[in-house]
């Protein structure tokens, strides 16, 4: 689903690297810091167009700290009058509406203007959120477009699912061939006692922490029984590695795999769920046994 974001000071978590082209301009906007890298002269959005843009966050040491992903999932903000703006000094809103697809600029948010509970657990002086729009739409065309991916997700989603017993079939067999102890693929050893078992390579290089990532999975605990499984559903997981939003075993894991490869992580209670588990899938201290694809790498 494309999403919408209505962006705030709140909201603002996801961003895109760019490069710097040319001198870089300084200015102010809503009374925050701004520097244009580079200005393609484009034409910026109206009052109700949907933009599309990449995002990305650093510190004051210029240390990425989260991206968007580059593909369809990217975020989208719609461009809202001023007086329609719930928080009428809202930087990233009016930025939007001043720049073309194309440009790239850095918005200045400091600590002293984070909201106090956020403020406290930062390091940093202030937080870079870098933009750079890729696309603008009117109202029609964006609600073409959501519209047409929708149709084209469930298209895949049915045949996917239709497809979904005999491809568990074939997971749980081999599942159990690695439990007995036979030879399903190439074994890596992880850190801190995780193994990847390598059923079939993909292609290019492997995934690496801050890609944005499609994987398609089940999941077991040891007596083979099931607690989740993406293929039932009929759509892979996508999120971005390396940023602590899944189990350790998996950010930890993934990164042996390139597109297109299929393995088996083992993954010790540590990096799962830990001592407390996921109850009642999953019991305290469970080792688990993910089949995964890694069906994209961005």
């Amino acid at each position: 689903m494309i999403r919408i974001v209505l962006i705030s000071l709140l909201a603002m978590s996801l961003l895109a690297a760019c490069g710097q082209a040319g001198g870089s301009k300084e200015d102010m906007v809503k009374g925050y810091k701004t520097v244009t890298h580079k200005s393609t002269g484009g034409a910026t959005a109206n009052i109700g167009d949907f933009v599309s843009f990449n995002l990305d966050i650093y510190d004051d040491k210029r240390e990425l700290i989260d991206s968007s992903p580059r593909t369809e999932d990217r975020p989208v903000l719609q461009i809202m009058d001023e007086s329609d703006i719930p928080n009428k000094a809202n930087p990233a809103m009016a930025l939007m509406a001043k720049i073309a697809v194309g440009d790239s600029v850095s918005l200045f948010i400091p600590k002293d203007s984070m909201p106090a509970q956020q403020a406290v657990t930062m390091t940093s002086e202030f937080i870079e959120y870098v933009i750079v729009p890729t696309e603008i739409l009117t109202q029609e065309a964006f609600d073409k477009k959501v519209a047409d991916r929708q149709a084209q997700e469930m298209k895949l989603a049915q045949e996917a699912m239709a497809e979904a017993p005999r491809i568990i079939a074939g997971i749980e067999e081999t599942l159990k061939d690695y439990l007995a102890g036979k030879k399903v693929g190439e074994l890596k050893e992880g850190p801190d006692g995780l193994k990847i078992i390598i059923i079939e390579e993909g292609e290019g290089p492997t995934a690496n922490d801050g890609n944005f990532v499609s994987v398609s999975y089940a999941g077991y605990l040891k007596d083979m029984s099931t607690f989740d499984d993406s293929y039932k559903r009929g759509k892979p997981y996508a999120f971005t590695l390396g940023r602590g939003s899944v189990i350790t075993g998996w950010d930890k894991g993934l990164v042996y795999l390139n597109k297109g490869a299929k393995a088996i992580l083992d993954i010790p209670y540590e990096m799962a769920y830990g001592a407390a588990g996921r109850p009642p899938s999953i019991p305290a201290k469970s080792p688990l046994l993910f089949y995964v694809e890694l069906e994209d790498i961005n």
